[in-house]
């Protein structure tokens, strides 16, 4: 009976030593997984810490505000972060990193794909290398035996020897030892084979990853990873699919796999053919660059603006896997060559420039140019060696000044065959004549630009020429230094046309009405002063400088009614008149913007010549800054020189209202203006109003003109 006892006692130690044992086993177990687990890791969570649980030289590594794993260190230092992975037989490591620098032997990146031990100076196992002397540095990749490294295989050489070093990687390795590299090393998502090789020295198992980081103190913040995948290597099962078919010319497809494809069925010309009789294409081209994209060039051109299907069939990716037959429509649509733009250089020679370059042949063929009004074909066509969307044209028979000519244009191509649809191009031939006192008149001024903006000044060509500003100098004569400036750009202006000239043209444009802009010209201006000032325009004959016209301006002639006149420039009011004349400037209309800049002034009044010596052609006037009849003009005209004139404006019951002349010596005909404005300051009320003016001729004779005018305006 004892012996039974002692046997039960036995038996229940032994099973209860057996449970021991495979708890404990149970826990390794779990503790092995928990720590060699496959790896999956975007650093999303922010840390390095938790699933998984990096090791290393940690206090070197932060999670960045995007979410990446990036060196954090200063000074020169080699860092290592790793962590374990089961790491099967078959084995897909995936991975992005950034270098901001070109890499070297001293700024340098080890990736160990598995390493047998945490002492990674001694590991067995594999790592790839990025660094190296010179420019050829490349993704290569090295078996560690005890630290010893050996070569096994290398990537392109130079994808990486450039700052930024970039690339999205993929190496795989099959259960009986075969390696694959593909790569993408411009931010794409399509990676190409790189390289393939065989070792099967190590395998899988319970290892550790790492990244190990060589560095100056310039680039201690410079190495940068995320997306880091370590998976089982599953069969490739996913047939390609094709992305975009793009026309490159007339003749050549290019087609954008979603995968790398296989080079030989890739380049069989047979598995592609497109409709409408362009059949199968002559060539069909895969390159090792970019192995998810093929060339195809076909001997049929397509046709211009037209729709196509192309049926491609048997193309394989890299796993040997067909893609399903397609249909893909495409559109051929290229833009045609198209005149833009011409400049008259001489009488003789023409320069064209077009939306694109053009083929030397048909660029070259002078009947495919012709002028009307008996110029005709030119004698010569040459196209720009360097810049070919310009053609120069050399003309037998010379063009004559001031003539409208149009240039018909046909049959010419662009490099890619795209015929031109025939065009005719309007232009003339303006060659700017000497200018003289008068011909040009100062017409605008803004002086007290707004803030941010500058000063303009705008002229009016007031002759029957063509004149070129580019012989014009802007001057402020009050100024003792920086006077003057000259006009740098060369522009034609016709008769009764317009310029601006300003510093500030996208400004101007932004906040005034620019009718014309291609007359709104960007250049330097003396300082203009804001309230009181002057400008002037000269040119040069030789040595001698000519005044062509002066404005002694001053705040006092703009309207007195208005609050703020920053931003507000002063008008012309006649051309005929005096540009000294402060009767012939008024304040541009709050209405049209503060300024009319590159157009007809808002308060311009064409001069109109007296009937009698005194006269008023509107005698209804509206003070009101709106730009219609805001001031009332009274026009003289005397058959000579020498009369002085006083005149007075009185309401209806005989009152006076204003002293508008008192003894003023008049020219022989021009215009007098009154704005609306009492004696007292005030704005004139609505109503008629009588006008009374006193001349005296040269011999003292009196005379007396007496006329009435009516301020108008809104009933409040």
């Amino acid at each position: 009976m004892e012996r039974d006892s002692n046997i039960r006692v036995k038996t229940i130690s032994y099973l209860l030593l057996i449970m021991k044992q495979t708890f404990f086993l149970l826990f390794l177990s779990f503790f092995s997984i928990s720590l060699f687990g496959q790896l999956s890791e975007s650093f999303s969570d922010g840390n390095l810490t938790i699933n998984p649980t990096w090791q290393g030289d940690l206090n070197n590594f932060i999670v960045n505000d995007n979410n990446e794993l990036q060196l954090n260190t200063s000074g020169s230092d080699t860092s290592i972060i790793y962590t374990g992975v089961d790491i099967p037989d078959s084995t897909v490591w995936e991975l992005d990193f950034r270098l901001d620098f070109a890499p070297s032997n001293n700024n340098r990146l080890r990736i160990y794909l598995q390493s047998s031990t945490n002492n990674f100076p001694s590991a067995d196992g594999y790592f790839i290398e990025i660094g190296e002397t010179g420019s050829s540095d490349r993704l290569t990749l090295f078996r560690s035996d005890a630290g010893i490294k050996t070569e096994i295989v290398s990537a392109s050489e130079g994808a990486l020897g450039s700052e930024p070093a970039i690339a999205k990687v993929k190496i795989t390795r099959s259960k009986i030892g075969v390696w694959t590299i593909f790569a993408n090393y411009d931010n794409g998502n399509i990676l190409n084979l790189e390289a393939t090789t065989f070792d099967n020295t190590y395998m899988g198992g319970n290892l550790f990853f790492a990244f190990w980081c060589k560095n100056t103190s310039s680039n201690s913040q410079a190495f940068l990873f995320d997306n880091i995948s370590i998976t089982s290597l599953q069969p490739d099962i996913t047939p390609p699919s094709v992305l975009q078919v793009i026309p490159i010319s007339l003749t050549e497809l290019e087609i954008s796999f979603d995968e790398a494809v296989d080079s030989l069925t890739a380049a069989t010309t047979s598995n592609y053919s497109v409709n409408n009789n362009i059949g199968s294409p002559q060539v069909s081209t895969w390159t090792s660059a970019n192995q998810s994209k093929i060339l195809l060039k076909f001997g049929s051109p397509f046709s211009n603006q037209t729709n196509y299907n192309l049926d491609i069939q048997n193309v394989k990716d890299q796993a040997d896997i067909p893609l399903v037959a397609t249909n893909i429509p495409f559109t051929i649509d290229f833009e045609s060559p198209k005149l833009i733009d011409l400049v008259t250089i001489s009488a003789t020679e023409l320069e064209l420039e077009f939306n694109q370059p053009i083929e030397t042949i048909t660029g070259s063929i002078l009947s495919n140019y012709s002028i009307d009004k008996g110029i005709g074909i030119p004698i010569n066509a040459e196209i720009d060696p360097v810049e070919p969307f310009r053609i120069y044209l050399e003309l037998n028979i010379p063009l004559v000044n001031g003539i409208d000519y149009t240039l018909h244009i046909e049959n010419l191509k662009n490099l890619l065959e795209i015929e031109i649809n025939p065009q005719d191009f309007q232009f003339d031939f303006l060659i700017g004549a000497m200018i003289e006192p008068g011909d040009f008149v100062i017409n605008e001024i803004l002086a007290d630009p707004l803030s941010g903006g500058g000063d303009y000044v705008e002229l009016y060509n007031n002759s029957e020429k063509f004149l070129d500003i580019s012989d014009l100098i802007i001057s402020n004569t009050t100024r003792t230094s920086g006077r003057d400036k000259i006009v740098e750009n060369s522009l034609i202006i016709k008769p009764g046309e317009y310029v601006v000239l300003t510093p500030e043209p996208f400004f101007t444009l932004l906040n005034y009405r620019v009718e014309n802009p291609d007359f709104l010209i960007e250049n330097d201006l003396p300082a203009l002063n804001i309230s009181d000032g002057n400008l002037s325009i000269f040119t040069s004959y030789n040595l001698d400088t000519v005044l062509i016209d002066s404005f002694d301006y001053s705040n006092d002639f703009h309207f007195p009614f208005i609050d703020n006149t920053k931003g507000i420039s002063l008008e012309r009011i006649s051309f005929d008149l005096p540009t000294q004349n402060s009767s012939n400037w008024h304040s541009a209309s709050t209405i049209s913007g503060g300024g009319t800049p590159t157009f007809k002034n808002s308060q311009f009044r064409p001069t109109n010549p007296a009937n009698d010596f005194f006269s008023i052609t509107e005698k209804t006037f509206s003070p009101n800054e709106d730009g219609f009849k805001d001031f009332l003009l009274i026009d003289y005209s005397f058959e000579t020189q020498g009369f002085v004139a006083s005149v007075k404006i009185y309401d209806v019951k005989g009152r006076l209202v204003k002293t508008l002349f008192q003894n003023e010596l008049l020219g022989r005909e021009g215009s007098l203006k009154w704005n609306g404005i009492t004696n007292e300051g005030r704005k004139a009320k609505i109503g008629i109003y009588i006008i009374l003016a006193e001349i005296f001729s040269p011999t003292k004779e009196a005379m007396q003109f007496k006329s009435i005018c009516v301020v108008a305006g809104s009933l409040d």
